[in-house]
């Protein structure tokens, strides 16, 4: 469960999504010899891995750098977030569409 946060990172932050520590560790993440500072929320300074995320309702199936944050810094029932950099690289109904707003799955 990610939530989206488009003022989560910029267009040029060094990662795109904020996973769990344990998360990028288990699914062998290559960690990068990099590590951000994030503000905000989860203040800290994190290590950036390189993992391979696969979303196919969007049509992702890619490595991204991803920073990872102590399991407790997300909250419960949340495994991360994606920023703005990884959100503005989908299309998805409208979503990543300028002329509309929102993420539409399905009609009525």
């Amino acid at each position: 469960m990610l939530l989206a946060d488009t003022g989560a990172g910029g267009l040029y932050a060094p990662f795109e999504l904020i996973l769990r520590a344990s998360d990028c560790q288990r699914y062998r993440g290559l960690r990068s010899s990099a590590d951000v500072t994030l503000g905000g929320a989860i203040m800290g300074t994190y290590p950036i891995y390189a993992v391979r995320v696969e979303i196919p309702a969007l049509s992702v199936a890619r490595r991204v750098r991803v920073v990872a944050v102590s399991d407790t810094a997300c909250s419960v029932g949340m495994d991360g977030i994606a920023c703005f950099r990884f959100l503005s690289s989908c299309t998805y109904g409208n979503f990543g569409d300028r002329r509309q707003f929102g993420l539409e799955t399905a009609g009525p």
